[in-house]
């Protein structure tokens, strides 16, 4: 739904400032309240009003994908911006910071030391934020790291759409089996998700490659 949203803006609005205001106001209001119930359900079908703050960053990515390009190589930028992720990382360890921001889930909260604070200004900051400093510590990985080290994380990378739509499940159902530690939890399910993902695009090529022969 938030690829349709996307491409129905990029086509039909054509200055770029409009679309910069579209993208703003549909995180605005799309933050703005925590659920709209349809019908006895706690959840639009399809998360409908999610893809309206997903919206947001698939815009600001197709505005910026050059400028993020040559952001992600400048170290005078990413450093200050590794340290600063490093920071909020240690402050949400230490319970002096909270933020999430779970999209499936639509769970959106902000708060420094326990003080709820807006939700709009850290989403805007925090996922871009992160988000350009995996990007350059990804360019450099594969820039300096050997080849027999980068292969397998590209395999990884090849497989995220799967991990993607699967680990909420994996996560929830290793829960519902007792384990409480989240790291122990994010590891299998991301390993599951991974191995389940491989098995599928194995399986597609095996019926592609089957009915391209029986074409001939």
């Amino acid at each position: 739904m938030a690829l349709v949203l996307t491409s129905i803006v990029i086509t039909y609005v054509k200055t770029r400032e409009y679309q910069i205001i579209i993208a703003f106001i549909s995180l605005i209001i799309s933050t703005s309240y925590k659920h709209v119930w349809f019908f006895k359900w706690k959840y639009i079908p399809w998360d409908f009003d999610v893809a309206f703050i997903a919206l947001f960053f698939m815009l600001f990515g197709y505005l910026y994908f050059h400028k993020i390009q040559q952001f992600v190589k400048d170290l005078w930028i990413m450093i200050p911006c590794a340290l600063i992720t490093l920071w909020i990382f240690w402050m949400q360890h230490m319970d002096r910071f909270n933020f999430a921001l779970f999209l499936k889930s639509k769970i959106i909260h902000a708060t420094f030391h326990h003080i709820p604070i807006s939700r709009v200004s850290y989403i805007l900051f925090i996922p871009i934020l992160v988000c350009m400093v995996v990007f350059s510590f990804s360019y450099y990985f594969c820039r300096f790291f050997p080849q027999f080290i980068i292969k397998p994380v590209q395999l990884l990378g090849q497989q995220t759409l799967g991990i993607m739509y699967l680990h909420k499940a994996f996560i929830d159902i290793i829960d519902e089996m007792g384990y409480k530690s989240a790291i122990m939890e994010t590891i299998l399910a991301v390993i599951i998700s991974f191995v389940l993902s491989l098995l599928y695009g194995y399986i597609k090529r095996k019926v592609k490659g089957t009915s391209n022969k029986a074409v001939s």
